[in-house]
């Protein structure tokens, strides 16, 4: 019985993310939260409030982590789909943003409040200051 517990436990796992290589080309995608930063700006926070974590947890379906995410990643050139998580004061949530990422660059995604019944928002930009084109934008 135990062998086939662990067999099935082995079989349901997520296969593991492979980023390419140094020498690969390869394009760089980071994370960054907004989530708090109305409240830090009006100086009273409840205890709490301000901690938030965003992380990377997938590309193309495939788990970067054991255990959480990650705040970087490399990506081979080409479309891919990348699957975030945020969470903010105890409401965790996953989102899919996708994009065909060009080598030698730099990707930032900005997660903030959502709207509504949609907790968080997030958008795909490049690296950089300025005025920002979105590649990709998702509520969840």
């Amino acid at each position: 019985m135990l062998v086939l517990a662990l067999a099935v436990t082995g079989c349901t796992r997520t296969a593991m993310y492979h980023p390419p290589g140094d020498d690969d080309p390869r394009a760089r995608l980071s994370i960054e939260s907004q989530l708090g930063s109305n409240e830090e700006s009006s100086g009273w926070q409840m205890p709490g409030a301000g901690e938030s974590t965003v992380a990377i947890f997938k590309v193309d379906g495939e788990r970067l982590a054991e255990k959480g995410g990650e705040q970087r990643v490399f990506v081979e050139p080409g479309e891919h789909s990348v699957e975030i998580f945020a969470d903010h004061q105890g409401f965790l949530r996953f989102g899919t943003l996708s994009h065909d990422f060009e080598p030698g660059r730099d990707y930032r995604i900005l997660v903030d409040e959502g709207e509504g019944d949609k907790r968080y928002s997030a958008v795909l930009v490049p690296q950089g200051s300025g005025v920002m084109n979105v590649y990709d934008e998702t509520l969840f």
